[in-house]
């Protein structure tokens, strides 16, 4: 009877429990909040003055610099805009964006160095100076200074501004010329080569000496090659272009038909620049005149000549001063201010037609 009488006054005061129940929960958890709180803002402090406490180990160390990474956050927050129109409300777009090539970050296309690690970047390849896009032999950023197309490899034979050397030409002569300009132009050498050295014989023989009445009475019979020809001349004198330069009387004992007899070995000596060539009386000589045919490519003209031969190319005047028969090749000198240049031999693709007759006249001819 009890237990029911108590059962019966829970029952009337029910929601009066639960609700008490509830209210004593939410005190509770209440006051576990507040000070968890203040536990947080306390461990907080604490590390903050941690962390201010810090000090570098090492004593040259240096703080670190956030410009880059401060630069990059900006760039990141105030992309590149365009205007719709005129006048008119820019649409927000994406910046084209790479990879370092060191930290490997996204980074703006036209940087030159990383904002983040200051890795210096590629070149782009239009701009780098050795590119050479269309293969032709010419750099592309040569060709886009002259106006000529860098995707086009037809443009390197061609010649713009009709002096007879291709733009390639111009491009490879040191230092390279204007392609554009008539009055700027590679050296002559790039489109002269030597097409042929022929040798010829020398053919002067010293016959005798004849002496003549008076101070000066001596006189020497040169002949040509096959006795065609005799020159009677004086030391001092010039024969074929030779000056004849001193002689020696000389004379050897030797037996000749069972007799003891005086031979005549006199020399006299012929000079032509730098060269002195010895004719000792009756004998012949071994040495070689070449003659060298040389072709300008720029208009094919071809001209022959020999050793200190003159001749005209592009209204400048020239001289051959020096013949290496050995490789082919020549020097010839520049007569307005003495500049020596080598000129080689030509090569197959260059040769035009046959070889031309060498003739052995030491006159100059323009063919």
């Amino acid at each position: 009877m009890a237990l029911e009488n108590i059962v019966s006054r829970l029952k009337g005061i029910y929601d009066r429990v639960i609700a008490g129940a509830v209210l004593i929960g939410l005190i509770t958890s209440l006051a576990y909040l507040a000070w968890h709180v203040g536990t947080v803002q306390t461990a907080q402090e604490t590390f903050i003055a941690e962390i201010d406490g810090i000090r570098p180990t090492h004593p040259e160390a240096q703080p670190v610099d956030v410009a880059p990474f401060e630069a990059a956050l900006n760039s990141v927050r105030q992309p590149t805009q365009f205007a719709i129109a005129k006048d008119g409300p820019k649409m927000w777009v994406p910046s084209a964006r790479v990879q370092c090539v060191d930290c490997r970050r996204p980074i703006p296309y036209e940087a030159e160095a990383c904002p983040f690690c200051q890795a210096k970047q590629p070149v782009d390849p239009k701009d780098d100076p050795e590119r050479d896009l269309d293969r032709d032999g010419l750099k592309d950023v040569w060709e886009l200074k002259y106006g000529l197309n860098p995707r086009d490899p037809s443009d390197a034979e061609k010649d713009g501004d009709g002096d007879g050397f291709t733009n390639l030409e111009e491009f490879l002569s040191s230092p390279p010329t204007n392609p554009a300009d008539p009055n700027d132009s590679p050296s002559i050498v790039v489109k002269l080569c030597v097409q042929s050295l022929v040798a010829d014989p020398f053919h002067l023989r010293f016959k005798s000496v004849i002496k003549l009445p008076g101070r000066d009475n001596r006189q020497f019979a040169i002949n040509t090659r096959g006795d065609s020809k005799t020159y009677f001349k004086k030391i001092g004198e010039e024969v074929e272009g030779f000056t004849l330069h001193k002689f020696e009387p000389t004379f050897r004992r030797a037996e000749r038909f069972g007799r003891v007899m005086n031979i005549d070995i006199s020399v006299l000596t012929l000079k032509r620049g730098d060269k002195l060539i010895g004719l000792t009386k009756g004998k012949g000589v071994q040495y070689n005149e070449y003659t060298c045919t040389l072709l300008f490519k720029a208009d094919n003209s071809i001209y022959k000549l020999r050793l200190n031969d003159e001749f005209d190319l592009q209204g400048k005047r020239y001289r051959l001063i020096d013949i290496d028969s050995d490789v082919g090749h020549v020097v010839i000198k520049r007569v307005l201010d003495g500049l020596d240049l080598q000129v080689r031999k030509c090569t197959e693709s260059s040769d035009a037609g046959t070889e031309p007759e060498v003739s052995s006249s030491p006159l100059v001819s323009k063919e």
